[in-house]
C-alpha cells in the first residue's frame, strides 16, 4: 500500500464578490479543495475570509501569476474580459 499522501486541488476563482464565484469556493473548500481567490470588492462572505485553505490574492491579472503560489489545477474566471 502506498503511504503518499494526497496532495490538494488547487482552485483560483475571479470575481469571488459574484455569486457564483462565493458559491464556487464554498462548494471546493467542502471538497477539501485549497482555494485562491482575486476580487476587487470587500464585501466577501465571513465564512470564505476564515477558512483555513482560502487565500485572498491581491493581483493584477494583466501581469503573470507570481512564482511563490502553487499552480492551480482548476481556473474560474468570472470577472468581465
Amino acid at each position: 500500500m502506498s503511504a503518499l499522501k494526497k496532495q490538494k486541488t488547487h482552485v483560483l476563482i475571479t470575481h469571488l464578490a459574484s455569486f457564483l464565484g462565493a458559491q464556487l469556493a464554498k462548494s471546493y473548500l467542502d471538497q477539501n479543495c485549497a482555494v485562491f481567490g482575486i476580487s476587487s470588492s470587500a464585501h466577501l462572505p465571513a465564512h470564505l475570509l476564515a477558512h483555513p485553505d482560502f487565500t485572498l490574492l491581491d493581483l493584477d491579472l494583466s501581469q503573470p501569476l507570481p512564482t511563490h503560489l502553487p499552480p492551480p489545477d482548476i481556473i474560474f474566471h468570472l470577472g468581465p474580459i
